[in-house]
């Protein structure tokens, strides 16, 4: 049963449902091809003993791991191996031809589901969003403990509770398609300064549609465009990246445009920059230059209806 390391990390720290997971190719080391029956049979027999100790080893050390990323301690409160154990034999008296250790992967979802927030973090009401019909929950925990707080995303969907990204030291907003595939984080990063995340929905969950912040991207987008020699100086502080409104609604209609529902992010930047000769020196280089972003192509535009709006989005303010 093949299964690399990093493949069995991911599906554990992002909650896959046991359904997909039941179906996952895998590779373990030990009891690679041994099945649930295998395991009832030699419970019953009081032969169990190699497969317990594989059991815990393979559930600590998943423990140990998942830590390392900020997930919560799942074991924490579970009353030995005989708590684990008797979970492993339920299920697999219920599902006699699942492999032995996909038994044990779910217990792993089945014991994070019951974890709420990591070591340090409580979570703070107040930035807990949840969309549509109440099927999805983000909710963010903050870590009051040291020195720089810190933040983190959580994201409750049907049977998963599944960390977003890397804490943060500012709370987020959160903004979903009306499909509910893909999430754009509005993120905060310092004074008057924000950049955008972007995710989509994968078999796993919601992971990162991109390596580099979506924000980042969208200033890359524009310094290759020929207009980008319009701008007085390059920015060099609050510089922002936002979404204009109407994602919500799926294709814009407040723009007059009749776009396809859930196929285009419109995204907003704006920056400044110390201009010698002016008074104060503190100018707008970017003010709201706005272009589109295809989630089917992956690739940035500028729709000629932004064309007169952008023109003046390099005169210095």
């Amino acid at each position: 049963m093949k299964l690399a390391a990093a493949a069995l990390t991911v599906m554990l720290a992002t909650g896959v449902s046991t359904q997909a997971l039941s179906q996952t190719p895998t590779t373990v080391m030990g009891f690679p091809d041994t099945s649930c029956a295998t395991w009832t049979q030699a419970r019953t027999n009081h032969q169990s003993q190699g497969m317990e100790y594989w059991a815990d080893g393979f559930a600590s050390g998943a423990n140990g791991v998942l830590s390392q990323s900020g997930s919560p301690d799942f074991l924490e409160n579970v009353e030995g191996g005989n708590a684990l154990f008797s979970w492993i034999d339920n299920y697999c008296r219920s599902n006699p031809r699942d492999l032995f250790p996909i038994a044990v992967m779910n217990l792993i979802i089945e014991l994070r589901k019951k974890t709420h927030s990591p070591a340090g973090y409580k979570i703070d009401p107040e930035y807990t969003q949840t969309f549509a019909d109440g099927t999805i929950t983000i909710e963010q925990y903050v870590n009051k403990e040291t020195d720089d707080w810190k933040y983190q995303f959580w994201v409750r969907r049907k049977d998963t509770f599944s960390l977003l990204d890397e804490p943060a030291d500012y709370p987020a907003d959160f903004r979903f398609t009306n499909d509910l595939k893909w999430i754009v984080r509005i993120q905060k990063t310092g004074s008057g300064e924000s950049t955008l995340y972007l995710y989509r929905l994968a078999p796993q969950g919601f992971v990162r549609a991109t390596k580099t912040p979506f924000g980042d991207l969208a200033w890359a987008y524009l310094k290759s465009r020929p207009e980008w020699r319009k701008v007085a100086k390059e920015p060099e502080y609050h510089m922002s990246a936002n979404l204009l409104k109407g994602l919500e609604e799926g294709n814009y209609r407040w723009l007059g445009v009749d776009w396809p529902a859930n196929r285009y992010l419109l995204i907003a930047l704006s920056g400044e920059a110390d201009i010698k000769g002016r008074k104060p020196p503190q100018t707008g280089v970017v003010n709201d230059w706005r272009c589109r972003y295809d989630l089917q192509t992956g690739k940035f535009d500028v729709p000629p209806l932004f064309s007169d709006h952008n023109a003046k989005a390099f005169v210095p303010e």
